[in-house]
């Protein structure tokens, strides 16, 4: 204990001898909260983060339209977004451009056909520069809705390719495979010599 209190000690004196590492010590830490704090104030207060967003939807198929009311019937994206769907593209792009809204998702017209084909296809994020946070968070949300649709289509392509799959749309595949699959038993353990 005598030894701890000798180090202790020791590292004061060096501290207090040094004025610039002392008042750095102290007042970074503040310096953080205050830039941080101006930086995420107003994120995770209230209902919405009162981001305005809009989808175009130039899709001539059932899927984007599909794709589109997973999006906007979503009420967890709903508190996030304040979501517009548009009809035209290019005044979208040009509110994105001006700043009126921070970004924007533009569907293309094939996606059904490409979708169908096995090609890959890409959606189209459009974001305001200077609102890069929210504008991120909404393209993370596009990218998280891919991948639950590319998860679906995948599924409902594969399970009735295999021999014995329901048919049917993939919830019940999904449950019905699981009811089907048996959890492996434990190993026994052998007695320790």
């Amino acid at each position: 204990m005598d030894r701890l209190l000798t180090i202790a000690g020791k590292d004061m004196k060096l501290i207090v001898r040094d004025r610039g590492a002392l008042l750095v010590m102290l007042a970074m830490p503040f310096a953080l909260i205050f830039i941080l704090g101006s930086a995420l104030g107003g994120i995770g207060q209230g209902d919405s983060l009162d981001v305005d967003v809009a989808i175009v939807n130039n899709d001539t198929g059932g899927t984007g339209e599909h794709f589109v009311e997973g999006l906007t019937s979503s009420p967890e994206v709903n508190e996030l977004f304040n979501i517009a769907v548009r009809d035209d593209a290019d005044e979208v792009r040009a509110d994105v451009e001006r700043g009126d809204l921070t970004a924007a998702l533009i569907i293309p017209a094939d996606l059904s056909e490409r979708i169908t084909a096995g090609e890959p296809v890409a959606l189209e994020v459009l974001q305001d520069p200077g609102s890069e946070m929210a504008a991120g968070i909404w393209a993370g949300v596009v990218r998280a809705g891919v991948a639950q649709a590319s998860a679906e289509i995948i599924a409902a392509r594969t399970l009735p390719a295999m021999p014995g799959a329901p048919q049917g749309p993939p919830q019940a595949a999904s449950r019905s495979m699981r009811s089907r699959c048996a959890m492996p038993r434990p190993m026994s353990k052998r007695p320790s010599r």
